[in-house]
């Protein structure tokens, strides 16, 4: 009996794992009708788990200035394809494009490129 509740509840603990993981990782908030491209300031690049990000401050043309977060892949993923902590500087100027959110606000998932994005 204790072993068919230890199962149980090994077996419940799982499968809550599992959901919440494909929950995490769902694309859905991102518009996949529309190519986002952004040019804009670097203010800083988190290379850190989960997700590596890149702020940037981007002018809208207007006299706005907005700050983008600019997501990507684990630190581990990046490294294989030639990403490294610190290879952007604050300051610098970047041009990149992905999927930004559909409800309008300034964060978008980057379609990765090899040497720069």
């Amino acid at each position: 009996m204790k072993i068919r509740r230890i199962f149980a509840v090994s077996l419940l603990s799982g499968c809550l794992t599992a959901v919440s993981l494909y929950a995490h990782h769902s694309n859905a908030v991102f518009n996949h009708e529309q190519m986002t491209i952004l040019t804009g300031t670097v203010i800083k690049h988190d290379f850190i788990n989960p997700h590596d990000q890149i702020h940037l401050s981007v002018d809208e043309g207007n006299g706005k200035i907005t700050t983008w977060i600019v997501t990507g892949g684990p630190p581990a993923e990046m490294r294989r394809i030639g990403w490294r902590a610190g290879m952007f500087k604050p300051g610098e100027q970047l041009t990149v494009k992905g999927l930004a959110y559909r409800d309008g606000r300034p964060v978008m998932i980057r379609k990765i490129g090899r040497a720069h994005v």
